[in-house]
């Protein structure tokens, strides 16, 4: 940053010279957010010594470059403003958001924003809140003493930014559109509702009033704003699709029993794994791929903590009949011809997506598949496989229209080949060879394989995770701990793993990570306290769930803690059989959780506490505020950080 230059300001048609430290210039005759160029010349000299670009805010020269507009020039590297990418996972806590005209009167496109950031966060944001708004452009609040009513480190930023017209008008008709289908439907007056969630849990829901902003605007008011997602779409079209008319597509859909459908189809499980495989770029053939992938079962594994997942040898016969069926000896390829995975849902998960308005990643995109016996291929077999991608999208923009289509299947006739014509180009997305060019060597955007098996005769089902080699980048899949598990163990004298108290190592995990586990931003390392701490694998039981040795532990942090846990979240704290989607025979829809579509739970820890579910309406609420806010607002809105 150049600071005592001696030169001249120029801004617009106009010409000021100052003398001494730039940075003192005021001049009530510069327009807000004015670019003023800076010439510096060295004593005797006549050449400039230095050129550089400057942003005037409200006739201040700003310190930090910046107060809503993007800096250019030969020099705006200096002291240029960042967006804080550790905010897209966490971002600060926006208490409100208010804008105004940003000079006297709206021009459809620039206003004068104002946000509080909440007490907790102001250390980590520090003096300027940069975020990407419309558009890709950078935009910079400051915390400073304005001389009106905002006083530096009160947590007041402020700033200018573009909200365009067209999008307040998009919330807007969404907004009367949904007024007049609560109409339709018998509701009161019409009225739209909003449900509040704290993470995943379900805590209210109210009646939302249309937000007037840009008539406002017009009239040079100051109007709060919120970013908010309402239940706008039929989830079973935009959510999860489970229906046979999607599942069991004759053009995109294989199943052994009967040997129905196509192969080849782009739903596949021969296809899917193929592509990520992909054999032109890593050299694997994909029946390579998919023979090294299964064996990890057949064998004890350990983690780098040194828990070990043990063998289950019971896989080789889904591997023997495979080959049985497949006309090859012991060790042969594997013919994904006739694989023996029946589809059981396809699932938008843009709700895992981060804060868009810090350059947050897009989600995941899934597929499940449900494994059948070769030699009984008709039958149904206690095992599903989650292929879970991640959506290879950057930009707010980019995931806004992406959000947007997929809000757009439920605008389609169902069932109807234009809707599978469009959710494949929705699938092409993530599941295509290429998707994500960055991961090497697999080129692939898969970020891991979830298992969840009762099959093979040993006691209670297991829940595993895969992932691309993460070590070696030799483009196999491999076991590896579970995200966000802490291993079961059985206290001494104790039942069946319900509780775990592991001498004490859980509690003070809980303790030492209350803020991140309340916010569900923790992470679940190796080790914790000098002993291993994550799971290598689990083996089930539909009472687990995570307890404390410790009455002084806050009971919302456990209830954390085991919600983001895979046993728990499958078991006891969500009131799930196992799976979230059930397994299902040819013919047959899978059943739904009522985790996913409405139930209520008592709190295992304690009973006197009552908890609800219907993380389909959360996810729904979160698609419709990928899609129809502006990206201006979408850096005030909370991110859930979840894994599952």
């Amino acid at each position: 940053m150049i600071s005592n230059v001696k030169g001249v300001f120029m801004s617009n048609d106009r010409r000021f010279v100052q003398k001494g430290n730039w940075k003192k210039l005021i001049s009530s005759t510069v327009a807000v957010a004015s670019v003023v160029t800076v010439s510096a010349c060295e004593a005797g000299g006549s050449e400039p010594a230095a050129l550089a670009q400057v942003v005037l805010c409200d006739g201040r020269v700003s310190p930090s470059g910046h107060c809503g507009v993007e800096m250019s020039g030969p020099a705006a590297g200096q002291g240029a403003i960042s967006v804080r990418a550790e905010f897209a996972k966490h971002p600060p806590q926006i208490l409100w958001t208010k804008v105004a005209p940003a000079e006297g009167r709206y021009d459809g496109r620039k206003v004068r924003m104002t946000v509080k950031v909440a007490d907790r966060d102001l250390a980590r944001v520090g003096e300027v809140l940069a975020f990407y708004g419309e558009r890709g452009e950078v935009f910079a609040l400051r915390d400073v003493d304005t001389g009106a009513e905002q006083d530096a480190g009160d947590g007041v930023y402020t700033g200018i930014v573009s909200l365009s017209e067209e999008a307040l008008v998009k919330e807007k008709l969404r907004f009367e559109r949904l007024e007049k289908s609560s109409a339709k439907r018998g509701e009161t007056k019409g009225e739209v509702f909003v449900k509040t969630f704290e993470g995943r849990d379900f805590v209210a829901e109210e009646p939302v009033e249309k937000e007037e902003i840009v008539d406002a605007l017009e009239v040079g008011k100051s109007v709060e704003v919120e970013a908010r997602g309402l239940s706008a779409t039929n989830s079973a079209r935009t959510l999860l699709i489970n229906d046979l008319s999607v599942v069991e597509d004759p053009d995109r859909t294989f199943d052994l029993c009967g040997e129905v459908g196509n192969p080849d189809g782009a739903w596949t499980f021969k296809t899917l794994m193929t592509a990520m495989a992909n054999t032109p770029v890593t050299g694997i053939s994909p029946e390579v791929f998919v023979r090294h992938w299964l064996e990890q079962f057949l064998f004890d594994t350990a983690l780098d903590n040194g828990e070990i997942a043990e063998g289950r040898p019971g896989m080789s016969q889904i591997i023997e009949n495979w080959e049985i069926l497949s006309g090859v000896p012991s060790g042969g390829p594997l013919n994904l011809f006739v694989s023996p995975f029946r589809l059981l849902a396809i699932v938008n998960r843009l709700d895992l997506s981060e804060n868009q308005g810090y350059g947050g990643n897009a989600g995941e995109g899934r597929f499940v598949f449900g494994v059948v016996d070769p030699a009984d291929p008709c039958g149904v077999r206690r095992f599903t496989v989650i292929l879970e991608y991640g959506l290879p999208l950057k930009g707010c923009d980019s995931v806004q229209s992406y959000a947007c289509d997929w809000q757009a299947l439920d605008t389609l006739p169902f069932p109807s080949a234009a809707y599978n014509d469009a959710l494949q180009a929705l699938t092409d997305v993530f599941a295509a060879p290429g998707a994500n060019p960055a991961q090497s060597p697999n080129q692939s955007a898969i970020n891991q394989v979830r298992t969840n098996d009762q099959a093979f005769g040993q006691d209670g089902w297991e829940m595993r995770e895969f992932k691309l080699d993460p070590q070696n980048g030799s483009g196999l899949l491999f076991h590896v701990g579970l995200a966000r598990q802490p291993r079961h163990e059985t206290p001494e004298g104790g039942p069946h793993p319900l509780t775990t108290n592991m001498s004490g190592q859980l509690d003070d995990f809980m303790t030492s990570e209350a803020a991140a586990i309340t916010t569900e931003t923790h992470l679940v390392p190796g080790f914790w306290a000098g002993s291993a701490f994550q799971a290598a694998s689990v083996t089930y039981d539909s009472t687990m769930f995570f307890e404390s040795a410790d009455p002084g532990v806050d009971r919302e942090v456990r209830h954390k803690l085991s919600l983001n846990t895979c046993s728990s979240c499958h078991a006891r704290e969500t009131d799930t059989g196992f799976t979230h989607v059930g397994i299902r025979a040819p013919g047959g829809e899978s059943p739904l959780s009522g985790f996913l579509t409405g139930i209520t739970v008592s709190d295992p820890g304690d009973p006197t506490v009552s908890r609800d579910f219907n993380d389909l309406d959360r996810r729904n609420q979160k698609l419709d505020l990928l899609c129809n806010e502006s990206c201006s607002l979408q850096f005030a809105t909370e991110s859930t950080d979840i894994v599952h």
